[in-house]
C-alpha cells in the first residue's frame, strides 16, 4: 500500500502545506493593527528616551559654556548662558554649540588659544587637560569649572534666572572694537555686570 501511494504523496504534502500557510496567515494580525502597534512602540521609546537624550545634550552644552565662562568671566556665567540660549533661538536651525563656538572659537578649539591652551579640553569630570600649566592645582580649577557647569546647566534649562534681562550680546570691557560694533548694530548697554559689558535691543 505504501508503495502504491508514493505517486500522490507530493500532492498530499502540498495540500497540507497550503492549509498550514493559510492557517498562519489567518493567525497574523491585520496590517492596520501592526502599524498601530509599531506606532505605540515608537511613541513609548520616544517618551522614554527623549528626556535622557535632552539631558545628555544639556550636559554637553553646559560643559562647553563653562569653558567659555572660565575664559570670559566666571562671575558672568549665568548671563553668558542666557545670551547663548537667546541667540540660539534667534537662529533657527542652529544648535547652542554652533552659536557658542561662533562667539568663543578659542574655547571650542577652533582657533589657537596660546594663553590658556588647556581650556578647549577642560572637563570637570576628568583629570588635568592637555596643555594644563595653571598656577594653581588642577583640583582647584576643576571645582570652579564644576560649579560653572552647574550654573550653565541651570541657566540653559530655565532654572537659573538671567541677571541681565534683555541681553543678546556681551563683550569685553577692554574691547573698543566690540563697543563700536554694538553701537553700529544699535544695541544699548545693559547695566548688570562687572566683568563684561552686556548689550540688548533698545526699548521703544
Amino acid at each position: 500500500m505504501e508503495g502504491n501511494c508514493r505517486k500522490g504523496d507530493g500532492v498530499v504534502v502540498e495540500r497540507r502545506s497550503n492549509v498550514n500557510l493559510r492557517k498562519e496567515e489567518n493567525e497574523q494580525l491585520p496590517t492596520g493593527e501592526k502599524i498601530l502597534i509599531w506606532i505605540a512602540v515608537f511613541f513609548f521609546l520616544f517618551i522614554t528616551l527623549s528626556p535622557r537624550l535632552a539631558r545628555g545634550q544639556s550636559d554637553n552644552d553646559a560643559r562647553l559654556i563653562a569653558r567659555i565662562c572660565i575664559s570670559e568671566g566666571p562671575g558672568d556665567c549665568a548671563a553668558i548662558s542666557h545670551v547663548l540660549s537667546e541667540r540660539t533661538m534667534l537662529r533657527p536651525g542652529s544648535t547652542l554649540r554652533q552659536v557658542a563656538c561662533s562667539y568663543a572659537p578659542r574655547s571650542c578649539g577652533r582657533r589657537p588659544y596660546h594663553a590658556r591652551p588647556w581650556i578647549p579640553f577642560a572637563n570637570p569630570d576628568q583629570g588635568a587637560p592637555i596643555g594644563w600649566a595653571g598656577v594653581s592645582s588642577w583640583e582647584v580649577t576643576r571645582v570652579v569649572l564644576a560649579h560653572l557647569t552647574s550654573v550653565a546647566w541651570r541657566a540653559i534649562r530655565g532654572i537659573e534666572p538671567t541677571p541681565c534681562p534683555g541681553a543678546v550680546h556681551w563683550g569685553s570691557r577692554s574691547c573698543g572694537a566690540c563697543r563700536r560694533r554694538m553701537r553700529a548694530a544699535r544695541l544699548t548697554r545693559i547695566q548688570c555686570s562687572s566683568s563684561n559689558i552686556f548689550y540688548g535691543y533698545p526699548a521703544f
